[in-house]
């Protein structure tokens, strides 16, 4: 829950950046501080908003 917490307030909180367009649509990134039991990491995670829809889908996330 540590992780998807975090994601889900950098969402709410951080810049979120546009990433490389796809062909299934346009994906955005964001890093955000992960604390965990060896001390706060950034993690980065793309999202992806596919085309005609409106909802972001988060599609990979890893520690920087």
């Amino acid at each position: 829950m540590i992780l998807k917490d975090a994601l889900l307030a950098g969402a709410r909180e951080r810049e979120v950046r546009p990433g490389q367009a796809s062909p299934h649509g346009q994906k955005y990134e964001m890093s955000v501080p992960v604390a965990g039991p060896r001390g706060t990491r950034s993690a980065l995670a793309v999202w992806l908003i596919e085309t005609g829809l409106d909802r972001p889908r988060l599609i990979t996330c890893y520690v920087e």
